[in-house]
């Protein structure tokens, strides 16, 4: 990368890729036609392919190998960054049940293999492509900014950076407070903002369909539902249904996490396809695709993500209805109706008919086992509150939840238990500066979001509704999975406004005189 950037002058540009420092190669139809390729959404389509075969037949490996070719060609053929960000979200949710890390079966059960994470041939293999992964996007991110594409400090830089310091001072000035907390913390903060800031910097954001990010999450959505119907029929939970036997929702957990992280992430994925819908003609036939991802997640069984999920659904229903215009307010309105008439049709044969209701508690016994009881929750909020008072101001950390249902942690635990609720967890673990932190965070992302909006930010926002008030219940706001997801919906946000801002033209890379 080095040696291009040093020639890069005796060609003619100061925007750097293999095609502008050896012109002859963008002559090539082979080059022309992979190039059109890692710009289109076939190629995301590959990326969530390989995400799911890796996560239903265990080829983690083999995968991550053709991720690592994929980003080669991406990062000497591609204008920026871009065509990374599908990769790093793919190889999160490539992750198989057979070889989830944190699951440890009994040895004595038949058939039963430790996870691949656990065998030091993978682990090499795995250390050397996270290794060469991080050459080239590290080199390529070197090269676009010493191009002089220069931008200006990020909107959400203050908010991130207060989070990141309350995170590393969870504990602070308490006997509890040690370098374990404070490396958990820093993989928080970065879990939440990495993504932003590399793609922040790493993007040409002029050069971005307006549609990227919903081109991304339904098709990641699409991959999460796959790989859920893949679960039933690994656990068995399919062939159980047939036989009218109930199921068990404990059994839903993936390589990445369990119904209740599976749930989340699909949550946030479902409205994608909303934005399809107010503003491309025909939109309301792209209702159907965000009423299958709303019939995935109802197969997580993740009683809030189903809730919080809808909740988000309906309020990207309600941006259609807003956004669209003409005939297409009008068919938009007309599908929402049919499909409104359908669900309650629905539910009154499930709840009014005994057959119908007995079918769907056999299916859907992990909801109707539970229906609307808290499942502990109080009382873990509760202990969360009693770990405050012990540290208000800086809290106790992230190692020290003393919730009901958790004993003592093993000294070389990683992930520690939480306390299922965004702002009882920042109490605990960070205290009253940890919150301050976060209410500037969020007050940054409501003034992004919602400043100059456009359908582009109101759909984003839809999406991270979705996980926000999911965390109302549960600890998303915290899993590494949804930070991801959180921290791109972001960077879109983000981008669109240097993309539509007038001085954006400004910024673009000139060709050198």
């Amino acid at each position: 990368m080095a040696k291009a950037l040093a020639f890069a002058p005796l060609f003619g540009y100061n925007e750097i890729m293999l095609v502008e420092c050896i012109t002859k190669l963008g002559e090539y139809r082979a080059v022309r036609m992979l190039r059109a390729f890692l710009r289109s959404p076939w190629y995301t389509v590959l990326i969530a392919l390989l995400m799911v075969c890796a996560n239903l037949f265990s080829l983690e490996l083999p995968v991550f190998y053709l991720y690592l070719v994929l980003a080669f060609f991406a990062i000497l053929f591609d204008d920026d960054l871009k065509c990374i960000l599908p990769v790093f979200l793919g190889c999160y949710l490539a992750i198989s049940p057979r070889n989830n890390p944190a699951v440890y079966p009994p040895k004595e059960l038949p058939g039963w293999k430790p996870s691949a994470f656990y065998d030091p041939g993978f682990m090499l293999q795995l250390y050397f492509l996270i290794a060469a992964f991080s050459v080239l996007i590290v080199g390529r991110l070197i090269v676009i900014l010493m191009r002089g594409n220069k931008k200006k400090v990020p909107a959400l830089a203050l908010g991130f950076g207060a989070l990141g310091l309350a995170y590393l001072l969870a504990g602070a000035f308490s006997k509890y407070y040690d370098l374990r907390t404070v490396f958990f913390g820093a993989v928080q903060i970065l879990s939440l903002s990495g993504l932003y800031f590399l793609f922040y910097y790493g993007v040409d954001w002029d050069r971005t369909r307006k549609d990227e990010f919903a081109i991304l999450f339904t098709v990641l959505g699409f991959g999460i539902t796959a790989e859920v119907l893949g679960l039933y029929v690994q656990t068995g939970a399919f062939g159980k249904m047939l036989a009218g036997e109930a199921i068990d929702r404990g059994i839903l957990v993936t390589g990445w996490g369990m119904y209740n992280n599976v749930g989340c992430v699909l949550a946030i994925c479902a409205p994608a396809p909303l934005y399809f819908a107010a503003t491309r003609k025909h939109g309301y036939l792209y209702l159907l695709l965000g009423v299958v991802l709303l019939g995935g997640l109802l197969f997580t069984q993740s009683r809030g993500s189903i809730l919080f999920g809808g909740i988000a659904f309906v309020f990207g229903l309600v941006a259609v209805l807003v956004t669209s215009k003409g005939r297409a307010r009008l068919s938009n309105a007309i599908a929402i109706g049919i499909c409104s008439a359908l669900l309650i049709a629905v539910l009154i044969l499930v709840f009014c008919i005994p057959a119908f209701r007995k079918k769907a508690e056999e299916i859907f016994s992990g909801i109707f086992e539970h229906g609307f009881d808290d499942n502990g929750r109080w009382e873990i909020y509760r202990a969360g509150l009693e770990q405050f008072a012990e540290g208000p101001f800086f809290g106790v950390g992230f190692y020290q939840c003393t919730a009901f249902r958790w004993g003592e942690l093993p000294p070389d635990a990683f992930l520690p238990p939480r306390y299922h609720d965004t702002y009882v967890q920042l109490l605990a673990s960070g205290g009253v500066f940890a919150l301050c932190c976060y209410l500037l965070h969020r007050l940054e992302t409501v003034v992004l979001l919602f400043r100059r909006a456009t359908a582009e930010k109101i759909f984003i926002a839809v999406c991270i509704s979705a996980l926000l008030m999911s965390s109302i219940v549960d600890c998303h706001f915290f899993n590494f999975g949804p930070g991801f997801l959180y921290g791109t919906l972001l960077v879109f946000a983000e981008g669109s406004e240097l993309r539509d801002m007038p001085q954006s033209a400004a910024l673009r890379p000139q060709k050198a005189e």
